[in-house]
């Protein structure tokens, strides 16, 4: 029993870290582009920014979805701001005069292609497991809990 608890304390640990990890991908580029995490969260909603719920370990999927979303939606606000005043955006990584749409989205499918196959059908596996498995409320606090354990 002890072992089986171990094993899922594991898996629930690489999964948070799979999660802050894309997270904290994520914002990098959105800041490369100019969008800061404070916009997100208005943009997302919420009260904690993307490093405070990593920091909690609080992010679930749903979260980092919406993020996304977020972040696209206002990097086509920013790209239309730019298309009517005449301007483009310039950024010294931006060598192929992107939008900053286009250069966010290539960015982040160039990282998931990285990740492989074999890493997002392990990962969607493990998010089935945890979402269907126990409700991520649930997960925060249980994680809290052994996260304090492993601390004493």
């Amino acid at each position: 029993m002890e072992q089986k608890k171990k094993i899922r304390e594991k898996d629930l640990l690489k999964f948070m870290a799979e999660l802050e990890d894309e997270a904290r991908f994520k914002l990098a580029i959105a800041e490369t582009c100019g969008v800061s995490p404070t916009m997100i969260r208005k943009e997302a909603g919420g009260q904690d920014t993307i490093d405070k719920k990593a920091d909690k370990m609080t992010l679930i999927p749903e979260y980092i979805f919406a993020i996304d979303r977020a972040i696209k939606t206002i990097l086509m606000e920013k790209d239309d701001d730019d298309a009517f005043e005449g301007k483009t955006w310039v950024h010294e990584e931006n060598v192929h005069h992107k939008t900053r749409f286009q250069y966010y989205c290539d960015e982040v499918y160039i990282w998931e292609r990285n990740k492989g196959s074999v890493y997002w059908r392990e990962h969607n596996r493990a998010w089935s497991y945890w979402r269907y498995s126990l409700p991520y409320w649930y997960i925060t606090h249980k994680l809290k809990e052994l996260l304090e354990d492993t601390d004493s």
